[in-house]
């Protein structure tokens, strides 16, 4: 028997073994038992889309970027990563159960303004998101304190492009570099697009064009 596919706009038959269709995921944890960790379409329990509320023992079991952002993942995995060292280091705690499951409860409601199927339930936006997890880790920049301190790091952050440098400007694994990591973003953002230098002509050369059109 043969078997074999036609894609779109083809006319003739492709001989393969096997068809893989990626159309989307099944939000499923096997490896963990149901009574732990349950799935229904696609929909989990889990506070900030990485603790469950329901284990003994929350903060010893994290899921690292179970997320669908409006915006890159990997600046979330790497916020969720540090707020689990600081829970796992004793430096931070989480919620009691009641207000985990009333956040979980929030982010569910939340979800109707996306069109509502299996494919959108783990769904939001990068930099509300990413608030909510600084302010969890004890990162999210204090924009009016910059106000009064330096005018200039908060133009960048009010007007600036959301760039993950702000959430290392205080607080645990805070780094130096980070307020000329935001101040000079721009300029690495312009970069890759000056791939033509102007020429520079100096005045003799333009005195010279110009009679050549007089």
């Amino acid at each position: 028997m043969r078997f074999g596919c036609v894609g779109h706009g083809d006319s003739e038959e492709t001989p393969c073994d096997v068809v893989i269709l990626a159309t989307g995921y099944k939000l499923t944890f096997p490896f963990i038992s149901q009574d732990l960790i349950s799935t229904t379409n696609n929909k989990v329990e889990l506070f900030k889309y990485v603790f469950s509320p329901a284990l003994t023992h929350p903060k010893t079991l994290a899921f690292i970027s179970l997320i669908q952002p409006i915006g890159p993942i990997v600046p979330i995995g790497e916020l969720q990563s540090r707020w689990f060292a600081q829970l796992m280091a004793g430096k931070r705690s989480l919620p009691s159960r009641q207000e985990m499951r009333a956040d979980i409860a929030v982010k569910r409601q939340a979800m109707k303004r996306y069109y509502e199927s299996e494919r959108h339930t783990i769904q939001v936006d990068w930099l509300n998101f990413m608030d909510e997890l600084a302010q969890q880790v004890g990162v999210k920049p204090n924009i009016t304190k910059y106000f009064f301190t330096d005018k200039e790091l908060w133009r960048a952050l009010m007007f600036g492009p959301a760039l993950p440098y702000q959430y290392r400007l205080e607080g645990p694994h805070s780094w130096s570099g980070a307020r000329e990591a935001l101040l000079s973003a721009e300029e690495r953002i312009d970069s890759p697009l000056a791939t033509k230098q102007p020429v520079v002509r100096d005045s003799r050369d333009k005195y010279k064009i110009c009679l050549l059109y007089t």
